[in-house]
């Protein structure tokens, strides 16, 4: 079972990806979004961060948030790939600082390729 900020966040993810959310769209505030998937406004205000962390949605003045331009299919799918595999490494028990030194060190990695 999914963290339920995780899940929000696929459902936004899955519904610009499919276009069903165009670039330059205003989501709804979080109050309207919560009511919508039946979570508690922090829980959707998190799932909104981490789009934006990922450069799906920008945050406006005041409220406003809209979607950015969608990620290309490659790009989409190795962040779910990631997703799945950090989602499978905290289930099994690894801590939050290990994950976050090991994404730091393929990050920093010299045969990285170039963004």
């Amino acid at each position: 079972m999914q963290v339920r900020y995780l899940e929000i966040a696929n459902r936004i993810r899955r519904e610009i990806h499919r276009r069903h959310l165009a670039p330059g769209t205003r989501l709804p505030v979080a109050r309207q979004l919560a009511a919508q998937f039946g979570a508690n406004e922090n829980t959707v205000l998190r799932a909104l961060r981490l789009l934006r962390s990922e450069g799906v949605l920008d945050f406006g003045r005041g409220r406003a948030v809209t979607v950015r331009h969608p990620l290309p299919e490659q790009q989409l799918a190795a962040l779910e790939e990631v997703r799945a595999v950090l989602t499978n490494a905290l289930r099994a028990g690894s801590s939050r600082q290990h994950i976050l030194a090991v994404l730091d060190e393929v990050a920093r990695a010299p045969d990285r390729p170039p963004v």
